[in-house]
């Protein structure tokens, strides 16, 4: 009995990965080339059209991690909408958006789809105080999305619809096209993978674009040849963020002239290890009773890294012309 369940199991999580990405090929022959448009209408104003005075100085998107369901905002949390909160507040000029969900080029939540209550139901619980397995069915899911934009076959598919949904989401907010303010993603977890496909088609609409990694598992993704600042922060008892350096040959410490070592050499790739942090659930980086050896809880230790960050960004500057727009094959 036992072996006919690992049997099924197994079966069910190979169909799992087979179709993970038809989601991503689907939307493109949807709405593939209406995206690709993207690239062209994100240009100055004509002349004599000026931006509003009052206009954002800079955007931050938060991208969560692969525990995330959707539904209304990407934050599937309450510490996720504080720390949100808290950004906002402490970064004056700054529009922060949470309601982009990475793990969909379509940005079409689990909760939004059919039987989207089960994803709802199975999101919350990982707020139960019993044991559930539930949870780990979403982030399977949303783990093999990560995968999908991994393969250099569909993860260029994948970053321009990401990168049309943020695109989206900033103008909504108030984005003004050419005007030069900055774009910060912020990536939790798989979400740093999605931010760096994302940023290659950003920079191509000439939005100037760099990305938190906040305990991050990303490859050696073709962004970094394009990205102005890239910061990865972990904590010490965070096993989970080195497995992109043990999978992706781009990071590995012997390979010389790969974009990430590249973007280290120049000063834009940066990591730095904030505190004993572990990747998620108690003691995670948003944890606001855990307290680092400084008196500080993790809370308050990620959130003033990444404010001070975002007061270093650079004032909106007129964006150069974009390159080109083919990204080179990641590894």
């Amino acid at each position: 009995m036992i072996e006919w369940a690992v049997w099924i199991l197994l079966g069910a999580l190979v169909v799992l990965a087979l179709l993970s990405p038809l989601e991503s090929l689907r939307w493109w022959a949807k709405d593939g080339d209406e995206a690709a448009g993207m690239l062209q209408f994100l240009t100055p104003p004509p002349d004599g059209v000026s931006s509003p005075s009052q206009a954002p100085r800079q955007f931050v998107v938060y991208l969560s991690g692969v525990g995330a369901v959707g539904g209304k905002g990407n934050s599937n949390s309450k510490t996720e909408q504080h720390f949100l909160r808290a950004l906002e507040e402490q970064v004056p000029g700054t529009r922060v958006i949470g309601d982009v969900f990475p793990y969909s080029a379509a940005n079409r939540g689990l909760t939004e789809r059919r039987g989207g209550w089960l994803w709802a139901r199975a999101g919350r619980g990982r707020e139960s105080t019993f044991p559930s397995l539930a949870p780990y069915v979403v982030n399977l899911r949303n783990v093999f999305q990560v995968l999908v934009a991994i393969d250099p076959r569909y993860g260029p598919t994948y970053g321009l619809g990401l990168a049309n949904v943020i695109s989206r989401a900033i103008r909504a907010e108030g984005y003004v096209p050419g005007s030069g303010a900055t774009v910060t993603v912020i990536g939790y977890s798989g979400g740093s993978q999605m931010a760096l496909n994302a940023s290659w088609f950003l920079e191509s609409g000439g939005i100037p674009t760099q990305i938190i990694s906040m305990g991050g598992v990303f490859t050696n993704a073709p962004a970094f040849t394009r990205i102005h600042r890239f910061l990865h922060l972990w904590g010490s008892k965070d096993l989970l963020h080195r497995l992109g350096a043990v999978i992706s040959p781009g990071r590995w410490r012997w390979v010389k002239n790969s974009a990430f070592h590249d973007a280290q050499a120049e000063g834009r790739a940066v990591n730095l290890c904030i505190g004993p942090m572990k990747h998620d659930s108690k003691r995670w980086y948003l944890d606001h009773r855990a307290i680092a050896p400084d008196g500080r809880s993790y809370f308050d230790t990620t959130v003033e890294v990444i404010v001070e960050f975002l007061q270093e960004t650079p004032p909106p500057t007129a964006p150069t012309e974009p390159p080109p727009t083919t990204p080179t094959r990641e590894s």
